[in-house]
């Protein structure tokens, strides 16, 4: 194993924790939200386990992509909602942005 996947995943097993309420309240609020606009969505919600983050390493490092820190990765924690209609997925980017005075990033 190399030195950099071993410290990544290292720092991975000590942090999983902090990560796990991260995802968990950051879907609350965004149910939260959701909940009381009466959009029509699914809200899904995953930690990567730790056997996916070294075979996306590994994968990635067969590609010429090293990975030096944890940070670097960006999918390790995801919380995607899927709308059943534009009107609500724009409703909804419109009532988060204005929450967070457009300091998000949303796709």
């Amino acid at each position: 194993m190399n030195k950099n996947l071993e410290k990544i995943l290292e720092e991975y097993r000590n942090k999983t924790r902090t990560y796990k309420e991260f995802t968990n309240t950051i879907n609350f609020l965004l149910e939260s939200i959701l909940k009381k606009g009466s959009h029509k969505y699914h809200i899904y919600s995953r930690l990567k386990k730790i056997e996916s983050l070294k075979e996306k390493i590994e994968r990635k490092l067969l590609k010429g992509k090293v990975y030096r820190r944890l940070k670097d990765i960006k999918d390790i924690s995801v919380i995607r909602i899927i709308f059943y209609t534009e009107n609500d997925r724009k409703k909804f980017v419109s009532k988060i942005q204005k929450e967070f005075k457009d300091s998000l990033e949303i796709t």
